[in-house]
Parts: structure tokens; sequence; C-alpha cells
């Protein structure tokens, strides 16, 4: 009985404020003032087309940076071709393979692209097209010898270089990775470059 009540009263508020359980189609008549207009091409314009992503186009270019021991380690530099202000370098480095093209970039990236970054990927030593000899995971330099290396080493040489020839860049540099790539952003902290200014090692 009570259920009953309730449901009868809520019925009751239901009619009193003219709301129905009829729907409403809504026309360029019938729709409120701020609706009206071509309210159907709208609709139309939006329901026939499909969302088309504007990707972001890059201009790429490959270096070989020389390392302090004289093993130049192959970069790929992508900048954003409509840049207009100095931005900041968002850096990978990766044993797989740094090739890439716009659309990799875009793919892989998707969110950070639209933030406004010039991004580089580079193959770590031995690996793909750099120059030297590849060890995996690499032991930490003895830093006592001013001559030995490591993935340390050879990142903080990586941003000396990009900070100083690569164009309208702002001089703050971010690494990322993930898996063993992930491990060479977190290495890259053991001896950091002062324009290193964020690691982001992540686990798959």
């Amino acid at each position: 009985m009570k259920r009953t009540t309730s449901l009868s009263l809520l019925v009751a508020l239901l009619l009193l404020l003219g709301i129905t359980a009829t729907p409403r189609r809504w026309t360029s008549q019938s729709a409120p003032a701020q609706w009206q207009g071509n309210l159907e091409d709208q609709f139309r314009r939006i329901s026939d087309q499909p969302l088309i992503e504007i990707l972001q186009a890059f201009d790429k270019r490959d270096e070989m940076i020389p390392m302090r021991d004289g093993v130049r380690l192959h970069t790929v530099i992508f900048a954003p071709q409509n840049q207009s202000g100095p931005l900041p370098i968002l850096m990978n480095r990766t044993p797989y393979g740094a090739d890439g093209s716009s659309d990799s970039i875009n793919r892989r990236y998707k969110e950070l692209v639209h933030d406004g970054y010039i991004f580089v990927r580079q193959d770590i030593r031995g690996r793909y097209q750099s120059d030297g000899q590849f060890v995996m995971n690499r032991p930490p330099r003895d830093q006592k010898d001013l001559q030995s290396i490591d993935e340390s080493t050879d990142t903080y040489d990586t941003i000396d270089w990009l900070v100083k020839n690569v164009a309208k860049n702002n001089g703050r540099v971010g690494v990322l990775g993930v898996s063993y790539d992930g491990w060479l952003a977190a290495v890259a902290t053991l001896d950091p470059h002062p324009a290193l200014k964020a690691s982001s090692p992540q686990a798959r």
C-alpha cells in the first residue's frame, strides 16, 4: 500500500511539472529558442560525417650524435611544422629501433602531441644504426674513471647536443620509456644533465 501511494505521488508530481513519458521530437520550429536554426542540418552533419582527426605534421631530421668517447648514436628528431615558439624536448632512448614517421609519433604520443613537444628517439649504443657495442643493462660506470661510459653518460651527452643544436627548443628535456626503455629513462637520472627536468620510467 505504501509503495502504491509513493508511486501515485510521483506520477502526480510529474504531471504537475508537465513531464510526461511521451518522447518529444524536436524540430527547428518546436525546439527551445537557443536551439532553433538549422537543427536538422546540424544533426545530419554530425551523423553523416565521420570524425576526422587532424594529425600533427613534423619535420624529421636524422643525426649521428657524438658521445664523449667518439661513438656516434643514431638520433631521430621530430619538430612540429607549425611550431611558433620554443618547445621542450621529449626523448625516448631504445634498443628496439628509433626510426619512425610523423604518423608513428602521432599514434605513440597522441595526448602529448597536442601539448606541444619536440620529439626525439634514439638508438642506444650498439643497436640498429648507432655505433658501439651493446651491453644488456649496462652497469653504472666507475665515476673515478673519467673515460668510462654508461647509459647515463650517453643520455647526458645526447641532451647536451640537443639543447645546443635543435632550433626553437626551450632548454628543458624530459625522458620517458616503457619496459627496457623505462629502465633507460630511470638510469638517465644517475648523473643527470642540468636540462633534464623530468624522467618517466614505466613498466609494461
